[in-house]
């Protein structure tokens, strides 16, 4: 499935704090993230919950995938990097 344009889902903070918020939260789906844009530069992306849980147990995955060692040293230290960057796991 191709993702379309993410040009087409981005929005200025200035149109958050205009009163569009609620307009804005409208356009989230499943499919589409909106791009929060501060002078010009990406600086949030607005996701819907079932796209969070979905990176979430993504993440779960990734990292049961790292205990079994089912992938090659390289790979593993790659995934364990990116899981801490997302926060969405974190090691115990």
């Amino acid at each position: 499935m191709r993702r379309s344009d993410p040009m087409d889902h981005m929005v200025s903070i200035s149109a958050l704090s205009q009163g569009q918020a609620s307009k804005v939260l409208n356009k989230v789906t499943d499919e589409h993230e909106i791009i929060i844009l501060k002078n010009n530069q990406a600086k949030a992306v607005i996701i819907s919950p079932d796209q969070f849980r979905s990176y979430a147990e993504l993440a779960e995955i990734c990292n049961a995938i790292i205990e079994e060692k089912l992938i090659p040293e390289d790979k593993e230290k790659k995934i364990r990097a990116l899981l801490k960057r997302t926060k969405l796991y974190t090691e115990e």
